[in-house]
């Protein structure tokens, strides 16, 4: 005979699992509903930063039959956006410049548009640039090289006989151009000094980041940051901190809000020269201990840009490191740009400005020089 007992222990066991797994289920989809509201938050977020509007631009006519033509050739990518973005728009250059482009989509209006298959969001920029590359030609460009080794890929093209780069959804430098021309707009002085600041460094030896010299962009900065001292610029980037307008590109975030409507007016007593230029940067600017940050507009320690690099890297000794120009990138502002330079290339631009000092300036100049 049968024990009762036994016969009604499976029964209870059994209820009990049904009941473990009803709970289990509940937890579960508890879990689930709140991944999925946590995901739906994140996604929202994430998009309101990617729908921050790109800056409007006006081109010169060159760089808009460029930009036209490109766009022919990616006709066939949905949404797909060109850009320019570099000294050829931002009021620093001239006829001469290259012209810096890029081409704005979706992954899948570039996917399904140039017929890419399935591959690694890595490798898109590539895929994508190589395949483009045929309906280009057809617009009239000659392909040069291609660069798709580099962290950002470019095709370095000619389209009759203007040089241009073409890169993809690389479109950060495009807030950067636009602050840069709202500057050049201002007051024009900020051109004619940057202009002949970069002829002076050349001339001096103290210029290109291929080098081992600060770039184009980092002399821009540092007379737009002059000026700003001086009073003759104001600091467009002031809003960022109350009104933040955060663009997101490559999981990263970056605060790109700048107040193109500034109601400042060009102030001519200010005493804006090169001269005056050197005279700021060998007696006033504390190297190693300012940075050179036209986001703030202002002198200040290193210590208030706690996002900026401030480890030194390989090549520099740490009494070089002492004495840095610092630099901080407008947007990235972890970026400092004096990254570019070598072993000595500081020293030697602080005694390139010492040798540029008007005669009256030398005798009151401080008796101070990077160490070596």
């Amino acid at each position: 005979m049968v024990d009762a007992t036994d016969q009604g222990s499976p029964a209870r066991v059994s209820q009990r699992d049904i009941a473990a797994r009803a709970w289990r289920r509940d937890i579960a989809a508890l879990v689930a509903q709140v991944a999925a509201s946590s995901a739906t938050v994140e996604e929202d977020e994430t998009s309101e930063h990617e729908r921050v509007s790109l800056p409007d631009m006006a081109y010169p006519p060159q760089v808009s039959k460029v930009i036209a033509s490109i766009l022919r050739a990616a006709q066939q990518v949905h949404g797909a956006e060109v850009r320019a973005f570099g000294s050829s728009v931002n009021g620093f250059g001239d006829s001469t410049s290259d012209v810096d482009l890029v081409l704005a989509a979706t992954k899948a209006s570039l996917v399904k548009g140039l017929d890419l298959g399935k591959m690694k969001a890595s490798d898109l920029a590539r895929r994508a640039l190589a395949s483009l590359q045929k309906h280009l030609r057809r617009q009239g460009f000659i392909i040069d090289e291609r660069v798709f080794g580099a962290k950002i890929p470019i095709l370095k093209m000619r389209f009759g006989q203007i040089a241009c780069d073409l890169s993809l959804n690389n479109l950060l430098p495009v807030f950067n151009t636009r602050l840069l021309k709202a500057y050049a707009d201002i007051d024009y002085r900020v051109v004619e000094i940057t202009q002949t600041c970069k002829h002076w460094a050349k001339e001096h030896g103290v210029h290109g980041a291929p080098y081992g010299h600060l770039s184009s962009y980092s002399f821009t900065l540092m007379v737009i940051f002059y000026m700003q001292i001086r009073g003759a610029l104001p600091c467009l980037q002031q809003i960022a901190t109350e009104s933040p307008q955060m663009y997101s590109e490559n999981g990263k975030q970056f605060n790109v809000a700048m107040d193109l409507q500034s109601a400042f007016s060009r102030r001519d007593d200010a005493d804006i020269t090169f001269s005056d230029f050197v005279r700021f940067f060998h007696d006033e600017f504390k190297w190693g201990e300012f940075v050179v940050s036209v986001r703030t507009g202002r002198c200040l320690k290193t210590s208030e840009y706690p996002k900026l690099k401030m480890k030194h890297w390989d090549g520099l000794s740490s009494a070089e490191w002492a004495e840095m120009l610092h630099i901080e990138d407008p947007f990235q502002v972890e970026r400092n740009l004096s990254c570019v330079l070598n072993s000595g290339s500081n020293a030697k631009l602080w005694l390139a400005l010492e040798s540029s000092l008007e005669p009256e300036d030398k005798l009151a100049a401080r008796r101070w020089a990077p160490r070596q």
